[in-house]
């Protein structure tokens, strides 16, 4: 357990217990805290952030061990715990690069022109194609962030709040591109096989796309939801505003 020794915390009294520090614990913990609640936090691992979390690999070499790059983290725990005050820095990625086992390779920067003229080593047509199915996704999620910090509804027992809400959904995805409201059934009800062949010609655009859609999922490409990760990406690509995703200062357990 991190923080107090035991016998410091024996016969105390708290409002909110936490049970777990990594980072989504560390997060509800900050809130309660803030909100006036006397909040402990129990982890029993010496070191707190669960996957966020920076270790010395080798003497004197530390490194993010697991979570990588600061990139779902919602801009509003970061101005309501204050985490740029106490540190939080980011040094934003510029691009990304996709190594086949074949020898082919994908860069993509942040620059159109440096975009279109790597895609076009492949094909043709799939630059077009992705700037638009990035339009699209865009729109999609866009639709989803409305319900981003919706608290979801019951399971049973359907309240006022919970059929405004759904109105208000019903109503903004009303609004949006008829291509924006197929692709999001598609993401939510297909496969990621299904989309990115749908989209892409080139087997390398398709590769560079697919790592993409299920990283972080392990999902087979074929199971019915395996795309659902492009509207949380495109949620918070639409929400980081001028935090754009990259590499915290520090590692991620800073």
């Amino acid at each position: 357990m991190a923080g107090p020794e035991p016998d410091a915390i024996r016969g105390a009294t708290y409002d909110a217990i936490v049970v777990g520090g990594g980072h989504n614990g560390l997060t509800a913990a900050a809130y309660l805290a803030k909100a006036g609640l006397k909040t402990i936090v129990l982890e029993r691992r010496g070191i707190v952030g669960g996957a966020a979390v920076t270790e010395e690999i080798h003497p004197g070499f530390r490194t993010s061990t697991l979570s990588y790059v600061s990139a779902l983290l919602n801009p509003q725990i970061i101005d309501d715990l204050e985490l740029e005050r106490h540190g939080y820095a980011v040094v934003p990625v510029e691009g990304s690069l996709m190594l086949a086992g074949d020898g082919r390779e994908l860069l993509l920067t942040n620059d159109p022109v440096q975009q279109q003229q790597a895609v076009g080593a492949y094909s043709n047509s799939d630059f077009r194609q992705m700037e638009r199915f990035h339009e699209l996704v865009g729109e999609a999620a866009s639709v989803a962030r409305g319900q981003w910090l919706r608290e979801p509804p019951p399971l049973s027992g359907l309240r006022l709040e919970d059929a405004v809400g759904a109105f208000e959904f019903a109503r903004a995805l009303r609004k949006t591109d008829n291509d924006a409201r197929q692709l999001l059934m598609r993401i939510m009800t297909g496969t990621a096989k299904q989309i990115i062949e749908r989209w892409y010609t080139s087997e390398t655009i398709r590769l560079y796309h697919a790592s993409n859609i299920v990283i972080g999922s392990y999902a087979s490409m074929d199971a019915p939801g395996s795309a659902v990760s492009l509207i949380r990406y495109g949620v918070q690509a639409a929400a980081t505003n001028k935090r754009p995703w990259g590499v915290v200062k520090g590692g991620m357990g800073a």
